[in-house]
């Protein structure tokens, strides 16, 4: 936000932060909230708390950096209440709960949970930390990050580590966890809360691990979930038995195993190949910076692999990007078998939600620009980050409202402001 913008936006903002006043304790702290979100909804060059102490917080840099490191507030039960407003503002049962992390690039050895590791923002390996983040989005309306986690790879519950964990200030209580464990206690936690939605989504780096698909099913949960072009599936459910015992010594076969002559599982690339041209339905996802991004869509029923052995019965539903780069997605989904095609191709493309909600949190809220290192301070400062892109949306739902009434202010506003 411009200066001007941001000083006639500030009382909407405290009083879109008093909900959550309770868990920020002392009033100072609040204050120091409030400077610290203003800072980042700011057009500062900066976005860490001494760049934000100078540009809006009267160069209280000591005052902003303790917030974020030992200043007494609850930024667990922020999160908490943060999903509780969001829901209130936009939450739809059309909503969409997305999973995904994003890489933050560091030069050092010291910020907690660095190291070198695969990050799919980067596009390679790199001295990075990996957050694994959890958002929302009500389709061709709003979306914004819900809650996120730090990932810390299992070194670092090694031995020779601990040293660098106390530097880091890592609680006792955090032990290694995958990102899908990570993700999967995102979900649980937002489900548990009443965030309403319709489907879950994920990248391939979620929807491969079968163990993860496997408990969103077991807890009823909907997904459309990206998958590899590896992933293997049958296009009919293969015979299985149990083999008979041979002669009568050792123990009986209890397992099963494929059927003598059974088909063999496929790659979705592979059943992909095979498709003939009339499968494919045209469509456009949504209008792009260059006009309209148009996809094709197939679906059929599959079974998939657990084990090397058949699974439940699923979607699978390719999706063709046409255009100068065309791309071919796999998605599968365990929706009923009456659900449309394209309602889970666009479930399962939603995904561009979150990466504009990291885009914009990086390019403009300062998402990537903290230099705490301790896992206190990067949990308070996207904790912190979320609430000032839940602030935007916040403009952007009231200034529909007014311009639906015929607020012409309001719609002045929103341009102004980006939302």
């Amino acid at each position: 936000m411009k200066e001007a913008d941001l000083r006639r936006a500030r009382s909407r903002l405290r009083d879109y932060l008093a909900p959550m006043k309770a868990h920020f304790g002392r009033r100072e702290v609040q204050s120091l909230v409030e400077t610290y979100v203003a800072g980042l909804l700011s057009d500062a060059h900066k976005k860490n708390a001494e760049a934000i102490a100078w540009e809006v917080g009267e160069g209280r840099v000591r005052a902003l950096q303790r917030l974020l490191t030992s200043a007494r507030w609850d930024e667990a039960a922020v999160v908490d209440r943060h999903q509780q407003v969001a829901t209130e503002l936009f939450g739809s049962d059309n909503g969409i709960l997305i999973v995904d992390d994003t890489g933050f690039r560091k030069k050092g050895v010291f910020s907690c949970g660095v190291g070198r590791q695969y990050s799919g923002t980067l596009g390679k390996r790199d001295n990075c930390q990996i957050g694994v983040f959890l958002s929302y989005a009500v389709p061709e309306k709003y979306h914004t990050l819900l809650d996120r986690r730090l990932y810390l790879q299992r070194d670092w519950f090694t031995p020779p580590w601990a040293e660098q964990r106390a530097r880091a200030r890592v609680p006792d209580d955090v032990v290694f966890r995958t990102k899908g464990q990570l993700a999967l206690e995102m979900l649980d936690a937002a489900i548990a809360r009443g965030v309403p939605h319709s489907w879950i989504n994920m990248d391939a780096g979620y929807g491969e691990a079968p163990w993860f698909l496997d408990a969103l099913h077991s807890s009823g949960e909907r997904y459309a979930a990206a998958v590899p072009e590896a992933t293997r599936v049958w296009t009919e459910r293969p015979a299985t038995l149990v083999p008979k015992r041979k002669g009568r010594r050792g123990p009986r076969p209890t397992k099963l195993r494929l059927a003598k002559g059974a088909p063999p599982s496929r790659t979705v690339k592979q059943v992909a190949a095979d498709l003939p041209l009339k499968a494919f339905e045209s469509a456009i996802l949504r209008d792009g910076e260059k006009g309209p991004i148009r996809i094709e869509v197939a679906a059929l029923r599959v079974w998939n692999s657990r084990d090397k052995l058949p699974g439940r019965e699923e979607w699978l539903v390719v999706i063709r990007r046409l255009g100068q780069q065309p791309e071919t997605k796999y998605i599968l989904s365990n929706a009923s078998d009456d659900t449309p095609r394209m309602a889970i191709a666009y479930a399962g493309l939603a995904r561009w939600t979150e990466e504009q909600c990291f885009e914009q949190g990086k390019d403009d809220l300062g998402l990537s620009e903290y230099q705490t290192k301790t896992w206190t301070g990067w949990m308070r400062h996207t904790a912190l980050v979320m609430l000032a892109h839940a602030f935007l949306i916040n403009l952007k739902v009231d200034g529909e409202k007014r311009t639906r009434a015929g607020d012409g202010a309001a719609t002045a506003l929103r341009r102004r402001t980006g939302t």
